[in-house]
């Protein structure tokens, strides 16, 4: 399902995490008045709202995806919602992680990884302390997935009670 009026809010939340990571080192310590450089550093904190925005983007739709499956084969098939966010997600993902963690190192210096493997695979890395520039972004996929797999088991508790 595709709704295009989310699209601004899409392009918002793009803009406020690419004006956070592009440019927050770029004004760290601009200027010597206390005030205005706290309220630079504020506006360098915009990734987090963006990243926000596409996390309560990724909800609703999941939902809304679980909710016309109900509506309209008049139950909702969890092991179909799995394969579908597996297949969806998990080969570019490892693609990433691949080449991130084989393949770059590899290449040039400036890539590393230390061996923190395991909860890069079974997306747990955003419990991690370790976040190589190469792949650290993979912490917000992690938490898409494991939001994908609570939610719909929350879902059928919640009608089954309804029921």
């Amino acid at each position: 399902m595709y709704f295009n009026k989310l699209d601004s809010l899409r392009t918002i939340a793009f803009f406020l995490v690419f004006w956070s990571h592009a440019f927050s080192s770029s004004f760290k310590d601009l200027s010597n008045n206390y005030y205005l450089q706290s309220i630079i550093d504020k506006l360098t904190l915009t990734g987090g709202i963006g990243v926000n925005i596409f996390f309560v983007l990724s909800g609703f739709l999941i939902t809304y995806l679980m909710l016309q499956e109900e509506k309209v084969t008049k139950k909702f098939n969890i092991l179909n919602f799995y394969k579908r966010r597996i297949l969806r997600i998990w080969p570019l993902y490892y693609l990433i992680m691949i080449v991130g963690v084989f393949v770059l190192p590899l290449l040039s210096d400036m890539f590393y990884f230390d061996g923190v493997i395991i909860p890069n695979l079974i997306f747990l890395n955003n419990f991690t302390d370790f976040e190589p520039a190469h792949i650290g972004i993979t912490w917000s996929v992690a938490i898409e997935e494991q939001f994908y797999l609570v939610w719909p088991i929350i879902f059928l508790l919640i009608k089954s009670k309804k029921k």
